[in-house]
């Protein structure tokens, strides 16, 4: 289904190059940083291959050198940030909301990843009729992560402590954690009784039901996420290598050219599009509620992964 965020940089990285920006006489490498250690073997590889050769070719078209900094996690990956050692990264905008506003000063949003009709996205808890919360305690569930950082375990878990005083790892008998963009392997083990519920997202499990109306008529949803703002791209305040404004309306306008729709639709997402500060501030709200609630499912899948 949707691809994970990575490819979506990996298409704006493309396209800008094909629409034909200035070239940029900045003497120092632009360092783009990224996350390996939480993907599955088959993403990683994917992710380190395409991005660090998309990255570069992109960069080359403005007249300007990159350097490509893998890291093993999220957290390593934004310490080098804040560190001033990686010019662009992608951010969580769970972990944006979070930021203290001292944080939030340092850095400039400027993108937002669009997976379906605008910037946000829904993550739906999905089961067959007659189930409920209560009902699947103990119960098999497939949960969606990793490439959208796992924003909608964390989302679950505020949820289900709020309902029913646990989070997932614990309230439900196992869980297992599959790449967000793999829909069909989080929906179909549930429709076939492999697994008794599964955390989806809504524009996802919409699709396949128009493909096979046999699911939307057997799986129901059981809790369903309020709208959840997709991956964020964002520069450091100081980032003098490339101009903020212009690679956010080159981002915002690809789809609109020939070239970048063609792109856009090979790499399976909508488009990029500028963000607002009201935007961002909306998530604020949720993010506060997932703060005091928040479980510990991802560090537990994580670990479970790791071990693996």
């Amino acid at each position: 289904m949707s691809p994970p965020p990575y490819k979506a940089a990996i298409a704006a990285a493309v396209l800008m190059g094909a629409a034909g920006a200035a070239p940029s006489a900045a003497a120092e490498p632009v360092t783009v940083g990224y996350v390996l250690g939480f993907r599955s073997p088959a993403m990683a590889q994917d992710y380190r291959i395409a991005i660090e050769l998309m990255m570069k070719r992109v960069f080359k078209s403005f007249g300007q050198e990159v350097e490509m900094r893998p890291y093993e996690t999220p957290d390593d990956v934004l310490a080098a940030f804040w560190a001033g050692e990686v010019d662009i990264t992608e951010l969580s905008s769970l972990e944006h909301a979070l930021l203290p506003e001292s944080r939030r000063a340092q850095l400039k949003v400027t993108s937002v990843v669009v997976l379906d009709e605008g910037p946000t996205s829904e993550y739906r808890l999905l089961a067959k009729k007659g189930e409920t919360l209560e009902s699947l305690k103990g119960k098999r569930v497939r949960l969606c992560g990793r490439g959208d950082w796992n924003l909608g375990i964390e989302w679950l878990d505020q949820h289900l402590v709020e309902e029913v005083g646990a989070p997932a790892f614990q309230h439900f008998g196992s869980c297992e954690l599959v790449d967000f963009e793999e829909a069909g392997d989080l929906v179909l083990p549930t429709f076939f009784g492999k697994a008794d519920a599964c955390l989806v997202m809504g524009h996802q499990f919409d699709l396949l039901s128009e493909l096979n109306p046999q699911l939307g008529k057997t799986l129901v949803p059981i809790a369903v996420s309020p709208p959840m703002l997709n991956v964020l791209f964002v520069h450091r305040t100081d980032f003098s290598k490339m101009d903020h404004e212009e690679f956010a309306d080159i981002s915002a306008s690809l789809h609109t050219k020939p070239d970048g729709a063609q792109g856009f639709t090979l790499m399976k997402i909508k488009r990029l599009m500028r963000i607002s500060a009201g935007e961002l501030e909306r998530m604020r709200p949720v993010a506060e509620r997932i703060r005091l609630r928040r479980g510990a499912t991802v560090a537990e899948l994580l670990k479970d992964f790791e071990s693996q």
